[in-house]
């Protein structure tokens, strides 16, 4: 588990919880997650690509949709299913309030609450938490008005029983079991008797009444869907495993550990959160000759040696999990970043170079390039780097200044890149001139 960036200007963070603290990032979990989900988004009719999770370090169970195409995931949802079928369940639903159309009444309630001042601090907070290197990329105070929350997230019982129609006429088309959706929402009924402020956020935000729970009941009963693959239920153990090892390490560990790879893989990651590399490594050297190809294992094992400033073996490690995964950004970040940490900048370039490529929207990337182009004597494209960071920063000033000094071979790309920055910032400080609202 690990920060990197988030796709500042692809998302549109209409709502984000106030009390959510964290933003995780984590290359396991998004490729499970993408993997497991296209079938579910194929039925629906919408491009699995352009389908992004947000999964935020926040015990509480809540799911929802925002922006577009943009499911928020709560770390307490996953530990709460009990299997994959019940966590497919919930992302189904979900899918069926993105293919509904829900989230037109949710832009047309911004556009009457100073829509602009909204987005203006979603996007400045957003960026703030990807800014930085690390685990966990903090996502700050993301907003103060409970009253806000609600008043975004909540939806009609109409369009909640239209959801959940919709997602299970989605699982069926996949082939896939929907039962998982109606013993999910099981678990939630006694919710609706306690007061408002005792109630899950999924809850509050996801109205469960007796109709629809019984609407929904009808709808999965008898199904005879095959159930999902083993293989795919062993590797969402593993994820949980991993997901609570790291939110909650000091409960983990004190856990009898059994001899299962997810029971192994989740007190690794808690030993590592706790800061104990002795056991963390322990317990790394058996799953990892157990699997010896598990590029999960290697780049856990990167990020604990990286951290303890054992900078050589970690090289090697994020080596042969970048060979596995050539296309992951995370992994291509830790892996420039320890290259840099061991002077490798010739190497780290290309590397960093990649991982922009599918992930271009990472200020943390594009900081690392610029300290490798400038320790490798290309001060003129560290500015440029330093431009883009600033840009996605959403800071404005420091982005033209930086792309002003940079100067690049007229007719390049990189010089028009440099122009365009310089040309967008110019117009974006004119209107935070022309309206001071925004920054308030």
């Amino acid at each position: 588990m690990r920060a990197a960036s988030i796709f500042i200007c692809c998302f549109l963070f209409f709502a984000f919880p106030a009390h959510a603290e964290s933003v995780l990032r984590d290359t396991e979990t998004e490729n499970f997650l993408a993997e497991q989900t296209a079938p579910i988004f194929h039925a629906a009719g919408i491009a699995p690509t352009s389908v992004h999770f947000v999964l935020i370090d926040d015990t509480t169970i809540n799911a929802f949709v925002a922006g577009g195409q943009n499911i928020f995931i709560y770390s307490g949802l996953i530990l709460r299913t009990e299997n994959l079928e019940e966590l497919l369940g919930v992302i189904a639903h979900e899918t069926g309030h993105i293919a509904g159309g829900h989230l037109i009444k949710m832009g047309e309630y911004l556009e009457n609450a100073s829509r602009e001042s909204i987005l203006f601090t979603l996007l400045t907070m957003a960026a703030a938490a990807v800014a930085h290197s690390g685990d966990v990329g903090s996502a700050g105070t993301m907003l103060t008005q409970q009253t806000l929350l609600s008043n975004v997230l909540a939806h009609s019982r109409a369009n909640e029983d239209s959801a959940d129609e919709a997602g299970v006429r989605f699982l069926h088309k996949a082939g896939l079991p929907a039962v998982g959706l109606q013993t999910f929402m099981t678990k939630l009924m006694d919710q609706e008797l306690l007061p408002q402020s005792r109630q899950e956020e999924y809850v509050r935000t996801h109205p469960l009444t007796r109709d629809r729970f019984e609407s929904l009941k009808g709808r999965v009963m008898g199904e005879k869907e095959a159930p999902l693959p083993q293989t795919a239920e062993d590797q969402y153990r593993r994820i949980k495993a991993k997901l609570r090892g790291y939110i909650l390490p000091r409960i983990v560990i004190q856990e009898p550990m059994s001899t299962d790879i997810p029971s192994r893989y989740g007190h690794a990651e808690a030993y590592y959160r706790m800061g104990d590399m002795p056991n963390a490594l322990k317990i790394l050297d058996g799953l990892q000759a157990a699997e010896p190809a598990n590029s999960y294992f290697a780049e856990l094992r990167g990020q604990l040696l990286f951290e303890h400033g054992k900078i050589p073996e970690a090289v090697a490690e994020y080596q042969k999990a970048a060979m596995s995964l050539p296309d992951a950004p995370l992994i291509l970040q830790s892996y420039g970043q320890v290259l840099l940490a061991n002077n490798q900048i010739t190497a780290a370039i290309p590397i960093l170079q990649r991982a922009l490529q599918d992930e271009s929207d990472s200020p943390g990337t594009h900081r690392l390039l610029a300290i490798a182009y400038g320790r490798s004597s290309h001060e003129d494209n560290a500015q440029l780097e330093l431009a883009e960071e600033a840009l996605l920063n959403l800071d404005y000033k420091s982005a033209q200044r930086h792309a002003k000094i940079a100067h690049l071979m007229p007719g390049t790309p990189a010089a028009q890149r440099a122009q365009d920055i310089i040309e967008l910032a110019k117009e974006k400080i004119k209107e935070d001139k022309d309206h001071p609202h925004r920054r308030d």
